[in-house]
């Protein structure tokens, strides 16, 4: 919450999720960050020993048909469209 309130109407060429691997914390994060993202959205942990990730990550992709990639490290990303 301070993060957003410091950061409050500014965008980003690239946001880079790695908070709380939570489900909830990481749905959070992407409902927030996602639309700072003027390029790509990317994040760490997509993997095994944090499916909370994984599953939040594939609902994003899934409801707003973003094509995901998958880097080294459990790196994942989309670029986001542009308009």
């Amino acid at each position: 919450a301070a993060a957003e309130q410091a950061l409050a109407g500014r965008l980003w060429d690239l946001v880079f999720i790695d908070a709380d691997h939570s489900y909830d914390a990481v749905t959070q994060d992407l409902q927030l960050w996602t639309p700072r993202a003027t390029k790509v959205v990317s994040g760490h942990d997509y993997c095994r020993s944090h499916l909370s990730v994984v599953e939040a990550v594939n609902q994003v992709v899934e409801r707003e048909r973003h094509h995901l990639f998958l880097g080294p490290d459990y790196v994942y990303y989309w670029p986001v469209p542009q308009e």
